[in-house]
Order: C-alpha cells, then sequence, then structure tokens
C-alpha cells in the first residue's frame, strides 16, 4: 500500500499532452499505473484518429520510469522518428502515432516542465525531434505530405533566420535584440525578457522587448517560476495562468497585463552552468505554448549564450592585439641617438634588475609607458603580466573596482567576479600612468595597497596578498605637486624609489631624424622616405607634443605623399627655423655660419646628414666649415 501511495503521488505529476488535427487536449495520468492508448472510449487514453487502432499502444509507470509499448496497433509507434516496439520515455518526450503527437509533460504546481538538458543533447542526434521536423508519412496519405512540406519549409526558414543573427550579431546589444524580436515572432509573445540571475534570486535585465517605458522589468518573472528554473537547472517552465492552483494567476503583474500563457527557459554557457533566463509572456494566447515553442525556445537561448561567448572572446583577442600593437609602438620609441636618452637607457638596464618602485617622469608623448615597457622586458619579471592603466581615465567612483577588483553583486552592474588590476599583474609589473591625476582619497587607497601589498575586493571580506612591482608616470612634477599640498608625500615617496626623467623632443634633436624615417619605414604606404627639405622641416619644428605628434604627423604624411619621397609641404607643418636667428645688423654670411654651426650641433656633428638637410653637397659642406675653421 506504501509503494502504491508513493507511485500515485508521483504520477500526479504528469500528463500526457495530445495534439491531432489542430486539436490540442490533454490526459491526467494521475491514477493506475497502465493507460491505454486507441480509438475505442474505453481506453484511458481516447484518440479520435480513424488510422489508431481500438487499442493501440499502453503506457506504463514501472520501477520509477514510464514505458511505452505498442500492443495491437497496426502503425508503427515512432520516436524520434523511428519505429520502436517499446522504449523508457521521460518528461519532455514527444512521440508519435499516425497523425496524432503526444507528449508526456511532468507538471508541478499546474506548469509543465521540459528536460532542457534532453533537448539539447538531442540536437546533436543524427535524427531530429519530431517536434522539430517531423518524419515524411506515406505517399497515400496526401494531407500529412503537405503537412511535412510546410514544417520543411518551416524548419527552412527558421535556419535562415538563425544564420541572420550570426551575420548580424556585432555587439552584444545588436544580437540580444535580434534574439528577442526572433523569439516574439516564432512563438507569438507579447513580451521578452533576458536576464542574468543573481545569488540572491534576483533577475538582472540584459534586454527586454515589448515592456512600457518605466516597468519594473526586475520583478517580471514569477518567484514560483524562477525558483523552478533555480532548483532544477534543466527545465523549461510552461504554464497557462488560467489555470495554475500556485497562485501565478493572482500576482499583480499578471493581473495588471492580462497575461494568459507564459514561457520561461534556463540558458546555459559554455561550461554547462546556468547563466541566464528567457522569458515569454503573451495578453491574448488561447493557448498555452506547446512544447515545439519550448523547445525553440531553448535552442535560442542557447544560441544567445553561444554568441554572446563568442563576441567576449573577440573583444578579448582584439584587446590583446591592441595591447600588442601599443608594445610595437613602444619599441620604436626606443630609437634613440640623443647622449640624454643614451644615459637613460643605461640607467633603466641597472634599475630594472632591482625590484623598487620607479617613477617616470616627462612630457606627455615622450615615451613614459615605452620606458615602463623596457623596463618590465629587462626586469627577472619578463615573463610574467605587465598591465597597464591611465589613472586619469578611471571613474572614481570606479577605481577601487578597477584596481582591486569587485566580487558579483557588490554594486549595480557587478555581473561577475572583477579581479583588478593588481590582482591581473601579479608577479609581473603594474604601470599606473598619469598618477598625479588621483584625488587625495584615491591616493590613500593605493598607498596603503604599496604598503601592504594587499588588496580586498569590493564586496569582498578578506584581503589577497599580490606580488607586483609599481611603476608609474607622470607629466607633472610630483615633488612640486607635494610640498604645494595636491600631492600625498608619503606616497610620493613610496613610488619614487628611483626617478626617471625622459627628456623631451625639442632638448634631443638627434632623435627626431632617427625616429622619423624609423616611423616612415614602419607604416608602410607609398612614401618610404624623406625629402631633405622634409628632414629640415622637421628639424625647424618644437614638437610640443613630442615623439606622439611626429608618429601623427608622418602617419598622415605616408597617407598623403604624392612620391616615393615624402615633400616638405605633404607634412602639414609651418615652415619656420627652430631656433630664433638675430637679423639684426648680422652680414648674410655671419647668419649662414650660425645655422649651418647650429644644425650641424643637432645632428651630433654627422656631417652627411647637415649635408642633406643644408640642401648642399657633402664637399660644399666641407669647404664651408675650413672656411669656418671647423674643418
Amino acid at each position: 500500500m506504501e509503494t502504491a501511495t508513493a507511485a500515485s503521488r508521483e504520477m500526479s505529476m504528469y500528463e500526457l499532452r495530445l495534439e491531432h488535427q489542430g486539436r490540442r487536449w490533454t490526459v491526467p495520468l494521475k491514477e493506475g499505473s497502465r493507460w491505454r492508448i486507441g480509438r475505442s472510449p474505453d481506453c484511458e487514453v481516447h484518440v479520435p484518429d480513424r488510422r489508431v487502432s481500438s487499442d493501440h499502444a499502453e503506457l506504463l509507470f514501472d520501477d520509477g520510469a514510464f514505458l511505452l509499448r505498442r500492443t495491437k496497433g497496426k502503425c508503427a509507434v515512432e520516436l524520434d522518428g523511428s519505429a520502436v516496439e517499446s522504449a523508457r520515455i521521460g518528461g519532455g518526450t514527444s512521440f508519435q502515432i499516425a497523425g496524432t503527437t503526444f507528449t508526456l509533460l511532468n507538471v508541478q504546481d499546474g506548469m509543465n516542465l521540459i528536460d532542457a538538458s534532453t533537448v539539447l543533447r538531442r540536437g546533436h542526434d543524427d535524427t531530429p525531434a519530431p517536434s522539430a521536423l517531423p518524419a515524411a508519412p506515406s505517399s497515400s496519405d496526401v494531407t500529412g505530405s503537405r503537412a511535412s512540406r510546410d514544417s520543411n519549409a518551416a524548419s527552412v526558414s527558421l535556419l535562415a533566420e538563425l544564420l541572420s543573427l550570426l551575420a548580424g550579431a556585432h555587439d552584444r546589444e545588436s544580437l540580444t535584440r535580434r534574439v528577442l524580436d526572433l523569439a516574439c515572432l516564432r512563438l507569438t509573445a507579447t513580451r521578452a525578457l533576458l536576464a542574468r540571475v543573481g545569488e540572491d534570486e534576483q533577475i538582472e535585465p540584459i534586454a527586454a522587448r515589448g515592456f512600457d517605458e518605466g516597468a519594473d522589468i526586475g520583478a517580471v518573472v514569477s518567484k514560483t517560476v524562477l525558483k523552478r528554473i533555480l532548483e532544477k537547472r534543466q527545465a523549461v517552465l510552461i504554464g497557462n495562468t488560467a489555470r495554475l492552483p500556485s497562485g501565478l494567476q493572482h500576482q499583480e503583474s499578471v493581473v495588471r497585463n492580462h497575461i494568459r500563457a507564459i514561457a520561461c527557459s534556463p540558458v546555459f554557457d559554455v561550461a554547462g552552468r546556468l547563466a541566464a533566463v528567457l522569458y515569454l509572456d503573451n495578453q491574448d494566447r488561447p493557448a498555452e505554448f506547446n512544447v515545439a515553442e519550448a523547445e525553440l525556445l531553448i535552442w535560442l537561448g542557447q544560441v544567445w549564450s553561444l554568441l554572446d561567448d563568442n563576441l567576449q572572446m573577440r573583444r578579448r583577442l582584439e584587446a590583446e592585439v591592441s595591447a600588442l600593437k601599443r608594445g610595437a609602438v613602444a619599441d620604436v620609441q626606443m630609437v634613440v641617438e640623443s647622449p640624454s636618452m643614451v644615459r637613460l637607457l643605461e640607467r633603466v638596464e641597472k634599475v630594472a634588475q632591482a625590484d623598487a618602485c620607479v617613477l617616470i617622469q616627462g612630457e606627455s608623448g615622450t615615451g613614459k609607458e615605452g620606458i615602463a615597457r623596457l623596463l618590465h622586458r629587462r626586469s627577472p619579471r619578463a615573463d610574467r603580466p605587465f598591465v597597464a592603466c591611465n589613472c586619469a581615465a578611471i571613474p572614481a567612483d570606479l577605481f577601487e573596482s578597477e584596481m582591486f577588483g569587485h566580487l558579483r553583486g557588490a554594486f549595480t552592474g557587478a555581473h561577475v567576479d572583477r579581479k583588478g588590476a593588481f590582482v591581473e599583474a601579479h608577479g609581473g609589473t603594474l604601470f599606473l600612468d598619469e598618477v598625479g591625476e588621483l584625488p587625495a582619497p584615491l591616493q590613500a587607497k593605493l598607498l596603503r595597497v604599496i604598503q601592504e601589498k594587499r588588496v580586498r575586493p569590493v564586496g569582498g571580506d578578506r584581503d589577497a596578498a599580490v606580488d607586483v612591482r609599481i611603476v608609474c608616470a607622470s607629466n607633472r612634477n610630483l615633488a612640486a605637486a607635494t610640498r604645494d599640498g595636491a600631492f600625498r608625500e608619503d606616497l610620493y615617496y613610496r613610488m619614487a624609489t628611483v626617478t626617471l626623467d625622459v627628456p623631451p623632443l625639442r632638448e634631443r634633436t638627434e632623435d627626431i631624424l632617427p625616429l622619423a624615417r624609423y616611423f616612415v619605414e614602419l607604416l608602410g604606404g607609398g612614401a618610404r622616405a624623406l625629402a631633405p627639405t622634409a628632414e629640415a622641416r622637421l628639424l625647424e619644428h618644437t614638437w610640443p607634443g613630442n615623439v606622439r605628434e611626429l608618429r601623427s604627423v608622418l602617419e598622415q604624411a605616408v597617407i598623403f605623399a604624392a612620391g616615393r619621397e615624402i615633400q616638405a609641404d605633404e607634412l602639414g607643418l609651418e615652415s619656420g627655423v627652430r631656433g630664433a636667428i638675430a637679423l639684426g645688423t648680422d652680414s648674410l654670411a655671419a647668419v649662414e655660419r650660425r645655422h649651418i654651426l647650429q644644425v650641424l650641433e643637432r645632428l651630433g656633428g654627422n656631417k652627411s646628414e647637415a649635408a642633406k638637410v643644408l640642401g648642399l653637397a657633402r664637399s660644399t659642406l666641407n669647404l664651408k666649415l675650413k672656411s669656418y675653421g671647423e674643418g
């Protein structure tokens, strides 16, 4: 008796859904353990189909599972497109006899549960599911053939729409919008919602369709439905609110919006974890969502998850490529010939072997990040990460999250855990650019982490040890800023164990032409060299933007150059002598002498380069220098 009671209790959770010639009805499987399927009115599952035998098949509840078996029926019982004599089936399974489709549903609190994992596994089988693509009937069944052709055409149409998703998904926003539009179109839904599920079982909307402005989207999904999703993790819930005994039909949002039917599917990530829920509802649908629509909803959720993962991977790869390109530009900035830069690089080689904090100072565009990267590559940490952060570009309210990380749910928008720059740079180098722009409260937080070498993520309750070398940079004089009270003195001395000063380009003119020629070669294009007049124009310019400005000027010149050589007027720089020449009452010969000696000095005594810049033959330059007593 106890076993029978347990079986009966378990049986009350199932029903058999039938569909024949557009008509749908349900047979509850509440009592007993055997249900006959046939055309006879005496059968527990009565089927008004002339091709079904009077006593065609039976459904048995045996050992905690259902057994489907053909008894006296002449037509085959088809499961997943194949004829079977008997088979064990579970909730969400569909089978077909002649022109009637049967679906076994697990019912809890008036809601039908479809096993999503079974649907997804079936998608990898060679034979499609009957609800997705029915097997073609015999040639004598004209009506069945037409239905099969219509089903095939619908499947091809759906495939075309899914391929359109692939082609048009360039970012998360457009991808999500397309998925929700397709879901509403295919399932005739009024509203749609894709949302993540937080740890507190509150949903965090990713995108929505059909909701009124100002609607509380976060309260749309019923707690009853959400609870089933979280408990089962492999179920799609389909419910007709008019007959739910769970209280769902009395919820304010359901009553206010006249919701008749609801479908909600779990969305799994590539690792099989619950990532989100895809929710649909309808206000005027005469019947609840059917099994085929539920399966389509499952697959649409998985299509979104896979494409979204692909988009995120593409963004990560683009970021890595961008970082590699920035590293290449940093190497370009190490092309030096000036004595001041040579001395600086010698200091870098020595400092690299130590593990002290380094402060790099210099004007914007002088190549401070290039020096920091070289410092890292020459250090024992070279095989570990180099993480660069622009402190001036990080909003103050996000600084702690960017630097120290956060836990999922720590604040609005924190959908996933974030490591933070210190943890990402663990074992390597953390480069903090424009550190002088940090406000005082953030300076204090940064000082604590540098001193203790421990970070606590936002929303966390424990610290984590980090091993990073700190390299900072600023275009401000931080020593002067500490005296003025604009920068914390204790933080300055923590950061400036070693100070490296990068001279501006105007003070190392010997580097202008080597860098310019390197940029022309690097950037490619039609132009391959600089005309002597162009080189002279480059030497005349004061370069307030330093190396960054030089690269920008040459990048534009390479694009618009008419020939193989870049001419002076193609640089976009105004003509004018770099240094002020006092004309006064000096003779022309005196002005010429001073100009030639200045150019030669700026080029480090390189007569060949000076001759090119001056537009003279090397022999003519030598004769002039001898006349000046400089030969």
